[in-house]
């Protein structure tokens, strides 16, 4: 099989004003775009990495523990239940930290 290419993301349109730190979900894939980008642009999202993401303030997360996302309120908990898990937990973080830190698609 030929060599596609190193980098590690995927390009999706933007259906919704965009974040240098927004979440995206298309279909299985899940990245993290880098860049702000606006509705109908072309966006770069990455797959890979460790990234520091803000979280819901009532979440804690041990270092190792599942990361989730709730496509509905655009946050990230350690519930399971109708979310999609983005990752896993590389530093503890308390109810009072304002970030999680995520080894994205781990």
């Amino acid at each position: 099989m030929p060599y596609i290419r190193a980098d590690e993301y995927f390009e999706v349109i933007a259906t919704e004003k965009l974040l240098d730190d927004s979440v995206v979900v298309s279909g299985g894939l899940v990245g993290i775009t880098k860049f702000a980008y606006e509705i109908g642009e072309k966006a770069l999202a990455y797959v890979g990495g460790e990234y520091q993401l803000e979280k819901k303030s009532a979440a804690s997360f041990d270092q190792g523990d599942d990361v989730y996302y709730n496509e509905t309120s655009k946050s990230l908990t350690a519930t399971a239940t109708d979310n999609i898990r983005i990752g896993i937990c590389s530093r503890n973080s308390t109810t009072e930290d304002k970030y999680v830190f995520v080894f994205l698609n781990r």
